[in-house]
Parts: C-alpha cells; sequence; structure tokens
C-alpha cells in the first residue's frame, strides 16, 4: 500500500475529528451521570 502525501492530512484530520468526538461524548456521559446522581431521587420515591 502507498501513502500518498495529500491522503496524509486527511487521515489526521479524519483522526482528530474520531477523537474529539469521542471525548465529547465521553464528557457528555460523564456529566450527565454527575447531574443524575447529584439529582436529589424524589421522583422514584413511590
Amino acid at each position: 500500500m502507498r501513502r500518498w502525501p495529500h491522503m496524509g492530512s486527511t487521515f489526521m484530520a479524519l483522526w482528530a475529528v474520531a477523537g474529539g468526538a469521542a471525548v465529547g461524548l465521553g464528557l457528555a456521559r460523564l456529566s450527565a451521570e454527575l447531574v443524575l446522581k447529584a439529582m436529589p431521587r424524589r421522583k422514584r420515591v413511590k
């Protein structure tokens, strides 16, 4: 497989976007879990 010069920057951009999306989803999930834990569980109480 030959590595073309223009393909290198493209792959780097794709990796950057994928990494950014993964980090964003991870932070969003952690923040959501913290919010759910911080919220009072009055709704689930029967």
